[in-house]
């Protein structure tokens, strides 16, 4: 819950900020600040009411979705700046940042929504607003899950130890008992997903990020397809939100995986440090991409699956990421094989 003198206190400094904060073409993000001030004073619930009683001034007519997009990321990311630079204490700032995580979350929904020019930007736009619901059910229901776990692993513990250890029930218990345990972290890897974009950039150790995408990924096997990974473990924190880079990952080998869904082949994700920077690698042994594209593949909802309607965001997404922590993302790709590489600076604070 947000205390009122926090919202009072980020509202003023939206407001301070916003006044020079008009982009063209006639697109307002002064306006959008504003909005969200006077959202943050109702308690951070109706931006998107608050912003249509407003006029929505923020949305000219005739601006292209993408235009809108880049208003919002503006935004979000001066909202990021205040979080991190206005001296809130920890609780006032955690609660700011879920409400503003919410917030744009919503806003983006609605300007796809109102940028929707065909079936498949509407049966898309659905699609991200079933799993929105979804992922808010992941964490109560991984809770529980947990927490029925804990019995089964706690019991085959006990009992297991009232047998000689080369005993059949000993061995049949351990299995119980490794059983709740593997069961128990993919639940507890899944919730950390869940919870990714739910805080500021700071600095991530990437090994345990990317070895979280990896147990993950081991959970979706693909008949004639291996997974190799390479991981430097001497490798620099990067600056992103906490699980970014597990969802990078996620992203890059889920393209991949699909690129031989005909074929097989080999995944391989690698891991390693450079000049000043981390470096990872994801590479396939599919088809390639065309040249046409390779010139497209990282447009909003450009997607050569069109009859998925979830396609077309994950190279956005990533790039978003990479962009963010100011790295980039660079997509090398041919007859055989595609190979996508992500390069992040190091981050000066050190490791978490």
């Amino acid at each position: 819950m947000i205390s009122p003198a926090a919202a009072e206190r980020f509202a003023h400094l939206l407001e301070t900020t916003a006044g020079g904060m008009i982009d063209e073409p006639l697109l307002d993000t002064g306006g959008l600040c504003a909005a969200l001030a006077a959202d943050l004073r109702a308690g951070g619930t109706n931006a998107i009411a608050l912003l249509h009683a407003g006029g929505a001034p923020w949305r000219g007519s005739g601006v292209p979705l993408a235009t809108h997009l880049a208003a919002l990321k503006r935004c979000r990311e001066t909202c990021r700046h205040l979080l991190r630079s206005g001296g809130f204490a920890a609780p006032d700032r955690d609660s700011l940042d879920d409400a503003l995580i919410h917030a744009f979350d919503a806003l983006e929904l609605e300007s796809c929504t109102h940028g929707a020019g065909s079936d498949g930007m509407e049966a898309f736009v659905g699609r991200i607003r079933h799993l929105h619901m979804l992922g808010a059910m992941a964490r109560p229901l991984g809770h529980e899950i947990n927490n029925l776990l804990q019995p089964v692993i706690g019991m085959a513990f006990s009992v297991r130890r009232k047998f000689p250890a080369d005993s059949a029930e000993a061995r049949n218990l351990t299995l119980v008992f490794d059983a709740g345990k593997q069961a128990s972290a993919v639940v507890n890897d899944l919730l950390g997903l869940a919870r990714q974009r739910g805080g500021a950039p700071r600095p991530v150790d990437p090994m345990a990020e990317v070895q979280r995408a990896v147990a993950l990924l081991r959970f979706r096997p693909q008949p004639g397809v291996a997974l190799h990974t390479f991981l430097a473990s001497e490798t620099a924190s990067v600056i992103l939100p906490p699980g970014g880079l597990t969802e990078i990952v996620l992203e890059l080998a889920i393209n991949g995986l699909e690129a031989m869904a005909q074929t097989g082949g080999a995944l391989t994700i690698t891991l390693k440090g450079g000049d000043g920077t981390t470096i990872l690698e994801v590479q396939d042994t599919g088809p390639g991409m065309t040249p046409e594209v390779l010139t497209r593949c990282r447009e909003p909802f450009f997607t050569t699956k069109p009859s998925d309607p979830c396609a077309g965001l994950g190279l956005t997404v990533v790039q978003g990421l990479a962009d963010a922590a100011g790295g980039a993302l660079e997509i090398d790709s041919a007859a055989g094989g595609t190979t996508l590489r992500v390069i992040l600076p190091a981050a000066t604070e050190g490791k978490p």
